[in-house]
């Protein structure tokens, strides 16, 4: 830049006189180039601007410590680009040490803003210390197999819900929705999805749940052969997701977490998952997928909660039978005798009257069976903790290949 020390050239042009810089050549050389067609000396430049010389003649020659946001503004307004353009070709070169800072405060920045770090030491995805990004960065690459953490947000899946109850991390959702349909993608079932089968399927739910063993199993196995695939995985705190439907390669896709480790609530969440793809189903391949949980509602409206909980519901205890059974609850042996001319577990009953009557829960709760004898044969446990995703990805196919189980 030639040295002017007087006040030449300080009655600057209008803007539309300046020659156009191409925004590919470094920010250095369009400052300069802008000073000489419009006559400004270095010295006259930096006062013009405001800045000291010495910050200049730093930055220019790649010698500055750190980045400078108030001069890069004002560098900004002077070449009349956006601040992020100006930015964005400071980082570009950017020298050494500095940009090596940049790029340490961009990882940890974006891991910080995309993982909920507290919750993933909790559940035991990480076993790094809080401010140990480096390993963390690790973790994370060598579990979804990533060659650049950035790929996260490529796969990210912002969550949608089904209700709102309770407060929970919208990351920590974030990063279990992510996790199942990268599992989903690489399932690949073979069977098209045969609506009529499925249809038919969903009818023979009520009986099933009298083999506490293997009812769930066959009933997977079966939706599975017409084009449906269900998963059980184990529920990961602080999301709240009792299951969700997502549409895959055009097929749906149920999960189920083992959220209240219940038996009559894995098959109500199995009925209402079925319910929305029987009835729902383009509107979900339009946004993907669908969460069922009880922090949010993005999808769902009160109406089409209800119409889902109520067909799940009438799917095991029908109109009829409801009211004459509330009479009794109270009679443990009227309720098994009922459920077995019902073709229904009773723990189905007991669950469905407390959904109506939450009052009475400390009374019956005792009622509602565990899960852990159905679902030891189907649950993917904890695939987060495995050192990398391809792990429950291999489990998910073994339990979905034929099995025998009694007949």
């Amino acid at each position: 830049m030639e040295q002017r020390d007087n006040d030449a050239g300080m009655n600057l042009p209008p803007v539309e006189s300046f020659i156009s810089l191409e925004a590919t050549k470094p920010l250095i050389d369009q400052v300069i180039e802008r000073c000489e067609v419009i006559g400004l000396s270095e010295s006259q430049f930096c006062k013009m601007l405001g800045i000291h010389r010495y910050s200049w003649t730093q930055l220019a020659t790649g010698k500055q410590q750190k980045l400078d946001v108030s001069l890069l503004i004002k560098i900004s307004h002077f070449l009349g680009i956006e601040i992020d353009e100006t930015v964005r070709l400071y980082l570009k070169d950017a020298h050494g040490d500095e940009k090596q800072r940049l790029d340490f405060a961009k990882r940890n920045s974006f891991i910080a803003n995309h993982f909920d770090l507290k919750n993933l030491r909790k559940i035991k995805f990480l076993d790094c210390a809080p401010t140990d990004f480096n390993a963390t960065e690790k973790r994370i690459k060598e579990f979804f197999g990533f060659a650049s953490i950035y790929e996260y947000q490529d796969i990210e899946v912002s969550p949608a819900y089904s209700r709102t109850k309770r407060a929970s991390s919208d990351r920590m959702m974030q990063f279990w929705n992510t996790m199942v349909r990268f599992q989903l993608k690489n399932v690949s079932n073979p069977n098209p999805f045969d609506r009529e089968r499925f249809k038919n399927l969903i009818s023979m739910f009520r009986a099933a749940t009298l083999d506490v063993e293997f009812g769930l199993s066959k009933v997977i196995r079966a939706l599975y052969e017409c084009g449906v695939t269900v998963i059980v995985q184990s529920y990961v705190a602080n999301t709240s997701i009792r299951g969700g439907t997502f549409i895959i390669q055009g097929k749906p896709h149920i999960v189920l977490t083992n959220l209240y480790k219940r038996y009559p609530t894995i098959w109500q969440v199995l009925a209402h998952e079925c319910y929305h793809v029987l009835m729902r189903l383009e509107e979900i391949r339009k946004r993907g997928y669908r969460l069922n949980s009880e922090d949010k509602d993005l999808f769902d409206s009160e109406l089409e909660e209800e119409a889902a909980y109520e067909f799940g519901r009438k799917l095991f205890l029908d109109d009829e039978n409801l009211p004459y059974i509330e009479k009794y609850i109270y009679a443990e042996g009227i309720v098994e005798q009922r459920a077995q001319a019902w073709h229904v577990h009773p723990s189905l009953i007991y669950n469905i009257y407390l959904d109506k009557h939450p009052e009475e829960r400390k009374k019956y709760s005792s009622y509602l069976i565990k899960s852990d004898v159905t679902i030891k044969n189907l649950e993917v446990k904890e695939p987060w903790t495995k050192p990398n995703i391809q792990v429950p990805i291999n489990e998910i196919k073994s339990k979905l290949n034929p099995v025998t189980v009694p007949q």
